[in-house]
């Protein structure tokens, strides 16, 4: 009799280890194709059928901070820390712990970058709100080896360029990131699993030697700002979203050159992680008008 209650218990837990990928598969394919209201929708239904599922959850996190990337509205990085929460208090499934410890890191990184300026916008209320709840998350066990803090004050250290580095480290840099071609986009991703855009700035230079700022924002911070008649292979490009001019979201390698300036880049966007070129149609009508600057960590 007891060996027949284990063998149900343990054919239950097959049967929700199953469903639970499958809806994991098919909320996934809606995120990736940018359909994100039909995505919260069928969160919503899966979390009224199945209120202890995290998944939806993760999904809701992510679709809110994909918005508060896209216009910079405040209320949307609450919702997503919200989610991530209850999400992170749910039995969490062996195949969505490192997606979700990779969501967790992604937005305590955000909140530690955007507390400052929030604050200085006058709305107290919210980053109070986003400085609590970022707090509870970091405190959670799966996320007690994140490092970065949750600041009162935005740190605004620039860290130090090397001075000396390797001859053919451009070189170096433009091999190493053929590799990664093909990768798909994930946000939050630093893995060959899923890179996000920073995240896949930061693994080619970590491959080389060279330790990066894990965002897009910092990476431009910590870089050398130079022209574009100065910019070489191995430098780094940075965009603004087109609705506010002030805020990187995005960065790219520079790969390519010639005597009329950027040539060719290497990022992570949609399609993966591919390139770009000045003579297509894409780089004048979206990426032309969103550029914002180049910075360089080699000093050469």
């Amino acid at each position: 009799m007891k060996q027949f209650i284990l063998y149900t218990i343990l054919f239950a837990y097959l049967l929700i280890g199953c469903s639970s990928q499958k809806n994991f598969s098919r909320l996934d394919k809606k995120y990736q194709k940018s359909d994100f209201e039909n995505l919260e929708k069928k969160s919503d239904k899966y979390i009224r059928k199945n209120p202890a599922d995290p998944i939806p959850l993760y999904f809701k996190s992510m679709t809110q901070l994909y918005y508060y990337n896209q216009n910079g509205k405040p209320e949307h990085l609450v919702n997503a820390l919200k989610y991530s929460y209850r999400a992170n208090r749910k039995q969490v499934p062996n195949f969505l712990k490192q997606d979700l410890t990779e969501l967790n890191e992604a937005l305590l990184q955000k909140a530690s970058e955007d507390l400052g300026e929030i604050e200085k916008s006058g709305d107290a209320l919210t980053a109070q709100k986003i400085h609590d709840l970022s707090s509870q998350l970091k405190e959670l066990p799966i996320n007690k080896s994140f490092k970065a803090s949750i600041p009162q004050v935005a740190n605004n250290k620039k860290p130090e360029i090397k001075k000396k580095l390797p001859k053919g480290i451009r070189k170096d840099i433009l091999e190493t990131s053929k590799q990664y071609l093909g990768i798909p986009y994930k946000y939050g991703g630093t893995t060959t699993r899923g890179f996000d855009c920073s995240g896949f700035t930061s693994q080619v230079f970590r491959d080389v030697g060279i330790t990066l700022p894990r965002t897009a924002a910092l990476q431009a911070e910590a870089g050398l700002k130079i022209n574009e008649n100065k910019a070489k292979p191995g430098d780094l490009l940075f965009f603004h979203n087109g609705s506010n001019k002030s805020r990187i979201t995005h960065v790219a390698l520079i790969i390519e050159t010639d005597q009329k300036g950027i040539y060719a880049i290497m990022h992570a966007t949609s399609k993966g992680i591919s390139i770009d070129k000045r003579d297509q149609p894409a780089w004048k009508s979206y990426w032309l008008p969103r550029i914002k600057m180049i910075a360089s960590f080699i000093n050469d």
